[in-house]
């Protein structure tokens, strides 16, 4: 697991510096996950690039606690596979080769469609069908892990031209477990320069 943890801080890092021709949100939200008896509330980081006027990629990194106080996590779901995948050209032994490996750590974890209904208010109905949780089964930390997917609606109002707050609501699939729900609020920030409407954007540096 530690491994899986270096490859998110840094698909994170690289994620968040991809700015030629992409516009770019990013936001932190306190979230909550109910599936069956798998319950948990994590801190999440969500990273959205607009490939178009409308459509829009999606990754999403989770970090919090289950009910039971032991670990939880949310990640694209091809991260882990990605690694087994470099893990093995290493030895000797890929189908995929480094390459195919490297692509499946950045492959998005969904898909959203951008909605502005006013100057303030925008909805992003949003359909993620490449996710996995990881949950902790002991006091030392044991985990497992389950493929899962949402179908949901992330609301966005703008505070300023650049910082905006969002929330979202979705119905969860979880392997094994079926249908439940997951929800979170938080704050985020368009991180690419703003013009007049019809003017076009230019990338910023950041914050």
């Amino acid at each position: 697991m530690k491994k899986t943890f270096v490859v998110v801080f840094v698909c994170i890092a690289f994620l968040s510096d991809a700015q030629e021709n992409f516009k770019k949100r990013i936001a932190f939200s306190g979230n909550l996950f109910r599936v069956g008896c798998y319950q948990a509330q994590s801190f999440n980081i969500r990273l959205e690039f607009d490939l178009e006027e409308h459509w829009n990629v999606r990754y999403e990194f989770g970090f919090g606690r289950t009910n039971e106080g032991y670990t939880y996590y949310h990640f694209p779901a091809t991260i882990h596979s990605g690694i087994k995948q470099i893990e093995a050209w290493i030895s000797g032994d890929s189908d995929l080769g480094f390459l195919g490996g490297f692509i499946m750590l950045f492959l998005p974890e969904g898909v959203s469609y951008s909605l502005e209904m006013n100057e303030k208010l925008e909805l992003r109905p949003f359909l993620d069908v490449n996710s996995r949780e990881y949950f902790g089964v002991s006091p030392t930390d044991s985990l497992e892990n389950k493929l899962s997917g949402d179908l949901g609606l992330s609301c966005q109002w703008a505070l300023n031209p650049h910082l905006y707050v969002s929330a979202y609501a979705s119905m969860t699939l979880l392997e094994g477990e079926g249908l439940g729900a997951s929800g979170g609020i938080g704050i985020g920030w368009k991180m690419y320069r703003i013009y007049p409407k019809n003017e076009g954007f230019s990338p910023s540096p950041g914050f």
